[in-house]
């Protein structure tokens, strides 16, 4: 069980039942970017080790081997959605007792946003609350006016040598409104790079270098009048497609460029891979793309999609850093039967994959089954199934949906290749996965002559069915 919640300062915009704030009813895409914040409500640290989740006006670190809680650092406001930003690049002429170790970018209700350095030292987590405050205001828009942007979201971030971080967030400002913001986080303070705004709420995004990003959204984005960018029209999509935009940062402009493209598919899941090292693994897999020098693989875009079918496709998607260059879509594998188990749930919240794609789980909003794994197939028949028992959990008493209201709701969850991590809010559950567990495949005998019901003869059957593929 988790610390019990700070008292948070600011606006406090509480979820209730049916999705409301006060007696003000959500707009669908403020519910939209509640349910896809779940996918950056637990982030893992150091090597997955320990994991950050939101809890109230902090960020509480659990060590996962313990199951113990490390640390808790205060942020000021009601804490959203996180993101790791990687490993702090410290500059030359900083003190060496300053904020050190790895980054975590909060983001949260009335427009907060905060950076946390986490430093291990043995089994000890030590915090450091290097920047806390409000999105800098568009160009134009005064302090004030940020109060009617009551939650903000961060989908991604990345390290700068600066020892900054760069990051994309959001915030849902109209009915048919997402407005993304591209900021610089500091101890300078926060500093707004480019703002876009779209009809749809981000599904995932990514850092594919310094100054270069991929956001994936039901609809893509563009750029705001007063920001001017050079950009192509937003196109077309349906149901089962989705759009790539992707943003360059060019030096010395304050004009960022946008493309976009569709993807014929849809898309179940997207998010932040990094790649730990040199760009090794990365290169090796653009060889013959005409990007092997291009590649940066400390951030590559993960997507789950698929086209119809049972199967889902899992593939990578890099962005060369030259301006309006192609993405390119890398490590294309197929998962059999993972559309077909997506589809079948209505009240789905997330997708996800274990890194060495051995397992794959779907998450719902809650319910005997809200947690389910399964092993990946691979070529059998069938495949190990299993779900969390989260009966014993405390219920969440202010949840986001009607049927959840009493029961544990799931927040947030995580997938390694031999645990399951899942947080209702209240609670971490810590279930593990067993890799050699499989189903035993037995031989079935074919059917004999004469065995059809109700006395049909094979035979006749057949030649029935060739008249049929004749005409």
């Amino acid at each position: 069980a988790l610390p019990p919640q700070a008292a948070a300062s600011g606006d406090n915009v509480s979820g209730c039942a049916n999705f409301t704030s006060g007696t003000t009813c959500l707009w669908a895409l403020q519910a939209e970017a509640r349910v896809l914040a779940m996918s950056t409500a637990v982030v893992a640290l150091f090597g997955g080790t320990f994991v950050a989740v939101p809890r109230g006006s902090g960020v509480v670190f659990v060590e996962l081997k313990s199951g113990t809680v490390s640390a808790l650092a205060e942020c000021g406001s009601r804490i959203l959605s996180l993101a790791h930003a990687g490993e702090r690049q410290r500059d030359v002429s900083e003190n060496p007792e300053s904020c050190s170790g790895e980054l975590i970018v909060a983001a949260g209700s009335d427009g907060m946003l905060a950076l946390v350095a986490v430093h291990k030292s043995s089994a000890t987590i030590v915090t450091c609350l290097i920047y806390s405050g409000k999105l800098t205001p568009k160009v134009g828009q005064r302090i004030a006016e940020t109060k009617g942007v009551p939650e903000l979201y961060v989908t991604a971030a990345r390290t700068r040598a600066d020892g900054g971080v760069v990051a994309i967030v959001h915030s849902v400002t109209g009915r048919r409104e997402v407005e993304v913001a591209v900021i610089v986080l500091g101890q300078s303070g926060c500093e707004r790079l480019a703002t876009l705004s779209g009809p749809s709420v981000p599904k995932g995004a990514c850092w594919c270098g310094p100054s270069h990003a991929l956001l994936l959204a039901d609809v893509g984005f563009a750029c705001l009048s007063e920001t001017s960018c050079p950009e192509q029209e937003t196109p077309e999509v349906d149901e089962n497609s989705a759009v790539l935009t992707a943003l360059w940062l060019e030096a010395g402009s304050p004009k960022p460029r946008v493309t976009r493209w569709t993807l014929p598919c849809r898309v179940w899941a997207a998010s932040t891979e990094t790649l730990e090292g040199n760009a090794g693994d990365a290169n090796t897999a653009a060889v013959g793309h005409g990007m092997e020098d291009d590649v940066d693989s400390n951030g590559r875009l993960l997507v789950v999609a698929s086209d119809g079918g049972s199967e889902a496709a899992v593939f990578h998607i890099v962005l060369p850093p030259t301006p309006s260059s192609t993405p390119v879509l890398l490590d294309a594998t197929w998962v059999p039967g993972l559309a077909a188990c997506a589809s079948a749930r209505p009240q789905l919240r997330l997708v996800l994959l274990s890194p060495a794609r051995s397992f794959f789980a779907l998450i719902e909003a809650c319910g005997a089954s809200s947690a389910t794994v399964f092993r990946n197939p691979e070529g059998s028949l069938r495949a190990p199934t299993s779900f969390v028992q989260l009966d014993g959990i405390d219920g969440n008493h202010t949840s986001t949906e009607a049927n959840c209201e009493g029961i544990a709701e799931i927040h947030g969850a995580l997938l390694q290749e031999n645990l399951l991590v899942v947080f209702t809010g209240q609670s971490i559950v810590l279930t593990s996965l067993d890799m050699s567990v499989r189903v035993t495949e037995l031989a079935r005998p074919l059917a004999a002559c004469g065995g059809f019901p109700m006395g049909l003869d094979p035979h006749a059957v057949l030649q029935m069915l060739d008249r049929q593929g004749e005409e």
